[in-house]
């Protein structure tokens, strides 16, 4: 393995490495066993060989709707295996080549990066070398929401600065024109190496190669759209898979507008880019921002002749460093202000053949100008918006939170938007070095699927008690959509963990009600079964709710006992559900088979994660429900289940499938 592909976050080290038992570069897990081996890995400068005994595994797909694609962005790198390793026995490269030097060079670079004055070695970092650190994620985070990522992707600028510094340095020395280009062809491989390789700088690396090498060879005519498209034409040979990277697709598509259109002034370009941008934007992240049109204009200079030359300067010159640091911790400053703003749209997730149809309108705008084509763009946009914002259809969706419980009910028109828990991992004690930085189930699941359907906000956020599984991801989730009311049983307000999750989340207008039945007038769209008087947020306190819609009703079981269940039967005892979603997982503890018996479901939905410490489902469970000739649903073997009522009905959509399956209701 090389140097520079090494990340450690807390107690895992995560590397991308050539495997020669398999012949095929895989990415590897290693889970460190003390703080002295973190220390290591974190000093390390050196490639690395390395012994050890593991499980090779595919990389998992996404089981969520609009999850993040991991598998996918695993094959932009050429990835397809995954190693966990239990033991390992690094030692460094005896003899590396000149390709592994480079690799070891562009580690040094990184710590050397690392110990500069942030957030200047952070931006050194991104800029030149292609590396994102972990502390400036929520930086990267900001400028991604502003809607200016295409900055980085772009970020060609910076092959131009060393082109500059190569052509001034050979006529001081007075070397011909021909030895210049020689010169460059060296020096531009080995400049996208330590740069990381990423995408935007392989096409700025490859555009300007090929231009040199045609001179070279005295090909005539070629132009900088030629090389544009030989460099799209060797990558997609090489990597075909890179067509889904957002990077490499605003990088592209970006830089052939510019071609294609090289007089424009200041302001149309800032258009131009934002409208281009656009489609992509949407496709991948759902929002837009309102402020980005301006901040285009004024920011492409102010990157380009403030960020990248104090970027440059502050890394070279000792003692422009603390000058150039002030500079860029401004420009931190301004994107954080910038991103406080209440300007941004959720917009959500368009079909594929708009946004292909949008791209194709603005390049034939770019190219002839015309009134009619903007007004059918701005028509389309409108039309694209109203129909993501007002559905014609009813969705009940148990999420695939791993071992833990999330439920969205979602009516047509987004009229109320009410989820039951959150998802959440069961937190263990851990040192601080210990302890990993990563975006949760809360994001990464059910925020990605509400902003895709252009939601912003949940009206109701249902927390049926107190366990982790079910209110771990409730602080991280409100950080991304507007939680407007909260609802929790009774005595759960007074417990210490619930405060804590408080404290975290972003609650600022947020109301809390605790609530049992009787005391439960301002909850909508649901009804509420259990529980009867306050307790303390345990599996017996659990909320259990009621949902009907169109002669379909749904019963939600939070983690409620078998004792309770007797209870909720005495208390309702003409109960019934079509759907039910069993309480704690499968757990023996629960699902009684009176109670099955006596609910009859005709559907049984089961949320667990895959391979989960506790056995869920249990046997029992499962052997209660095939006794009473039940059929069930785990998310931990379908994904996302979805189900949907429409004016023709409802039916059942499994994410494992990708089809809708005819109704098991008809």
């Amino acid at each position: 393995m090389y140097a520079d592909q090494t990340k450690v976050n807390g107690n895992l080290v995560t590397l991308e490495a050539y495997c020669p038992q398999i012949k095929q570069k895989v990415q590897a897990f290693y889970q460190l066993k003390n703080q002295d081996q973190q220390q290591w890995w974190l000093e390390n400068q050196a490639n690395l060989q390395v012994d050890f005994t593991g499980k090779i595994n595919g990389i998992n797909v996404p089981t969520n709707e609009n999850e993040f694609d991991y598998r996918r962005f695993c094959e932009t790198k050429k990835i397809a295996n995954s190693i966990y390793i239990q033991a390992a026995s690094p030692q460094p490269e005896k003899k590396p080549g000149l390709v592994g030097q480079l690799h070891e060079v562009r580690r040094r670079l990184m710590l050397y990066f690392a110990r500069l004055p942030q957030p200047l070695g952070n931006y050194a970092a991104v800029l030149l070398i292609g590396y994102q650190p972990q502390v400036f994620a929520d930086t990267l985070d900001q400028i991604r929401n502003l809607g200016l990522l295409y900055l980085f992707c772009l970020s060609g600028m910076h092959v131009f600065y060393l082109l500059l510094v190569i052509k001034r340095i050979c006529r001081l020395v007075k070397l011909s024109q021909e030895a210049t280009n020689l010169l460059t062809l060296c020096i531009i491989p080995i400049y996208a190496l330590l740069g990381g390789a990423s995408l935007s700088l392989l096409r700025a690396s490859g555009m300007v190669f090929i231009a040199n090498l045609m001179k070279l060879l005295g090909v005539r005519p070629w132009n900088s759209l030629n090389s544009w498209s030989l460099v799209v034409l060797v990558n997609l040979l090489v990597n075909p898979a890179v067509v889904f990277s957002l990077g490499a697709q605003l990088s592209y598509l970006l830089t052939l507008m510019i071609l294609i259109a090289p007089k424009l002034s200041d302001i149309k370009l800032g258009v131009y880019l934002n409208l281009l941008s656009l489609p992509l934007i949407l496709w991948q992240t759902y929002k837009w921002n309102l402020l980005t049109m301006a901040l285009t204009i004024l920011i492409i200079p102010i990157f380009e002749w403030l960020i990248l030359p104090s970027v440059v300067l502050g890394t070279m010159c000792h003692w422009l460093r603390p000058l150039c640091n002030q500079v860029l911790t401004a420009c931190s400053l301004g994107f954080a202000l910038l991103k406080r703003l209440p300007m941004e749209v959720v917009f959500g997730k368009p079909p594929l053949t708009i946004v292909c149809f949008w791209l194709g309108l603005t390049l034939l705008l770019l190219v002839k100008p015309k009134k009619r084509l903007v007004i059918c763009l701005l028509l389309t946009y409108g039309l694209t918006f109203m129909m993501i914002h007002l559905p014609l259809t009813s969705e009940v969706v148990y999420f695939d939170v791993g071992q833990g419980d999330a439920t969205l009910i979602r009516d047509k028109f987004n009229r109320t938007v009410t989820l039951i828990d959150t998802g959440g991992k069961v937190a263990f004690t851990k040192e601080k070095w210990q302890v990993r930085q990563s975006k949760t189930a809360g994001q990464t699941v059910i925020a990605n699927y509400l902003l895709s359907k252009g939601v912003g906000r949940i009206d109701q956020l249902v927390l049926t008690h107190q366990d982790s599984d079910h209110v771990g991801n409730f602080p991280s989730l409100s950080q991304v959509i507007t939680i407007k009311q909260i609802f929790i049983p009774a005595g759960m307000e007074k417990l210490p963990s619930f405060q804590g999750r408080v404290r975290q989340a972003r609650l600022s207008q947020t109301k809390i009600w605790p609530v049992t039945v009787g005391n439960s007038a301002t909850l909508r769209q649901v009804k509420l079964l259990h529980p009867f008087t306050a307790g303390k947020g345990t599996n017996e306190c659990s909320l259990v709710l009621w949902y009907n819609l169109k002669r379909t009703s749904y019963l939600f079981m939070g983690d409620l006992d078998r004792a309770n269940e007797l209870v909720l039967l005495a208390k309702y005892p003409n109960l019934t559900a079509t759907v039910l979603k069993v309480g704690h997982h499968g757990s023996k503890t629960s699902s009684d088979p009176r109670f099955i018996g006596k609910i009859k479901p005709q559907l049984v939905i089961i949320s667990a994660g895959r391979h989960n410490r506790y056995g869920h489902p249990h046997p029992e469970t499962l052997a209660t429900l095939a006794a009473a000739n039940i059929p069930y649903r785990l998310t931990a073997q379908r994904g996302m289940i979805k189900i949907e009522t429409d004016f023709f009905g409802t039916k059942l959509v499994d994410f494992a499938q990708q089809t809708g399956t005819s109704s098991f209701l008809d």
